[in-house]
């Protein structure tokens, strides 16, 4: 078995390959569990199980000198699994920050292929930021029925940076009919203001229903008139979009996680506002069903007392929404 182990998120990219671990004893035992998102299902459990790995046999694990992986660019986002059903092999998906999108032999490392989407956004481009180019930050998805990756990328265009959501086939890398979407563009239709130059899009993303969940917060240093934005499109029909935006400057999904999903509601954290004079969609903790429209219902979301306070020290409740295998047992019971 090869075990990918990526610091995501982490300062130090990974530009030179990827890390592998192998457990030669347990070679291929545990290729059928694929991790088609962010910590491997959307409950963001984390929980990898590998039935035929114990204490002792860990004690075997050495470095895979074999698995010889070029990664172009600065990966943030986590790396990806996917042994379709049937498949002697694996493959997995990587998306850096110079938006690149890779597909590796699971066993090699070699390249299968390569998809470049845009120029990433230069950091002289944008009003404030930490990341040096910016493009691929958000953990992708991946869809087995569409057989489709979903990620957003941040580019630079003629007009300047844009957020351009893509689904690329899984096969070969080419872009599906119907995307990419833009953003901004596509909120505008729906009378909202968008500016790509101030969001950042960190979140991983989710896919639930038939619909991908992008969510965005803002660069590093709070410039401009940015906001918490969660936008759901429909994988058949990608002119089909749902929102959800805070009503104040600021409250941004910050979260490597994203948004989290128990049945078929979504779970988010925002972080701190800026400059609000009421509680608005700051410090908060929200759920949402598949159209991200706010109930009105006080049990639909959680916000402390002391928000404003925590506004003021910029100490964000921004920490990803878990869900434990028992919380979801007894909310079943509930129901």
């Amino acid at each position: 078995m090869n075990i990918v182990v990526a610091l995501s998120r982490a300062r130090l990219a990974l530009r030179a390959g990827i890390f592998v671990l192998a457990l030669s004893p347990l070679h291929g035992l545990a290729q059928d569990s694929s991790v088609l998102t962010y910590h491997g299902d959307n409950s963001r459990s984390g929980h990898y199980v590998v039935p035929a790995l114990s204490w002792e046999k860990a004690r075997s694990v050495q470095l895979d000198r074999t698995f010889n992986a070029r990664i172009a660019g600065s990966m943030y986002a986590q790396p990806l699994y996917w042994r379709p059903p049937g498949s002697s092999t694996g493959t997995l998906f990587v998306a850096t920050e110079d938006d690149v999108v890779q597909a590796l032999d699971a066993a090699t490392g070699r390249e299968l292929w390569r998809r470049a989407v845009g120029r990433p956004v230069r950091r002289s481009s944008l009003p404030c930021g930490n990341i040096n180019p910016l493009g691929i930050t958000g953990t992708p998805v991946i869809e087995p029925e569409t057989q489709a990756i979903y990620f957003d990328a941040a580019v630079e265009r003629a007009d300047g940076p844009r957020h351009e959501v893509f689904a690329l086939s899984t096969k070969d890398g080419s872009v599906l009919p119907g995307w990419p979407i833009d953003v901004a563009d596509d909120l505008q239709k729906s009378g909202l203001h968008f500016d790509p130059a101030v969001q950042n899009q960190r979140a991983a993303l989710t896919v639930l229903d038939g619909t991908v969940y992008v969510a965005y917060g803002g660069h590093f240093g709070d410039c401009g008139n940015y906001h918490g934005w969660v936008i759901g499109i429909s994988l058949r029909d990608p002119s089909k979009l749902v929102s959800f935006q805070t009503r104040a400057r600021g409250g941004g999904i910050w979260a490597p996680g994203g948004l989290s999903v128990l049945g078929h509601d979504l779970y988010f954290a925002t972080g701190n506002t800026l400059g609000a004079p009421t509680w608005s969609d700051g410090e908060a903790v929200f759920h949402v069903g598949a159209d991200l429209r706010r109930s009105g219902n006080k049990s639909d979301y959680f916000a402390p007392r002391d928000w404003k306070t925590l506004d003021a020290q910029d100490a964000d409740l921004g920490a990803a929404i878990r869900f434990h295998s028992t919380f979801q047992a007894r909310t079943a019971a509930d129901r």
